[in-house]
């Protein structure tokens, strides 16, 4: 098939075309509240933070982002620039800029698309470094974040260091911040797509 699925994807978003579609975002994250609550009772019975549940998360955040972007410039009037950038490399990123993202939460959405990385992209071997964790993620350890002993000389490795609910419960903030953006970009668009925050909201709205 070669290359037709993303040349079909790039021009849905390209083009005007007849047929259905819907807020797909809503589904997206109803499902990441189904695997919040999965997390959190997990962690519980193992050690309070331990959690496979992030693995799968965190990507699926970025798809319900996207989901609401793409919902958000389709809005009467579209906006055919934007969605044009949601078809280019480091759409994401750029899309931050395209709604002001800026300070702790861009750096905290630029953490969070490094980690969705790691996780779509595996690199799974050793780190090297004395505690498994790469060194341009240690600002997500000093955070907290992680599933971790604690101790720079015997941590876990890398994806067990990565499974964790404070993690898990961390992105979901950043994802609600970053759909508040999307949705105040425009003062008229807003007044449609609003209420989509909720969802967000809603994922961890019990920690």
């Amino acid at each position: 098939m070669g290359n037709e699925g993303r040349r079909s994807r790039e021009d849905r978003l390209k083009l005007e075309s007849s047929g259905t579609w819907v807020s797909s975002s809503t589904d997206f994250t109803i499902l990441l509240k189904l695997l919040y609550l999965q997390s959190k009772n997990y962690s519980k019975s193992v050690d309070g933070n331990c959690s496979p549940y992030v693995l799968c998360a965190i990507p699926m955040i970025f798809s319900a982002l996207r989901c609401l972007m793409i919902e958000y410039e389709s809005v009467s009037p579209p906006n055919r620039t934007a969605l044009k950038v949601l078809t280019e490399p480091n759409d994401f990123l750029k899309m931050l800029d395209h709604y002001k993202v800026t300070g702790q939460l861009l750096k905290e959405a630029n953490l969070l698309n490094e980690i969705r990385n790691e996780i779509v992209h595996p690199a799974h071997l050793p780190t090297g470094t004395p505690d498994n964790w790469p060194e341009y993620l240690q600002e997500i350890k000093k955070m907290g974040l992680l599933q971790s002993t604690g101790k720079v000389e015997a941590d876990y490795a890398f994806f067990a260091q990565m499974s964790s609910h404070k993690l898990f419960s961390w992105a979901c903030c950043v994802a609600q911040d970053i759909a508040a953006c999307i949705v105040k970009s425009d003062s008229e668009k807003f007044k449609i797509k609003g209420r989509f925050t909720i969802n967000f909201q809603e994922i961890n709205s019990e920690k």
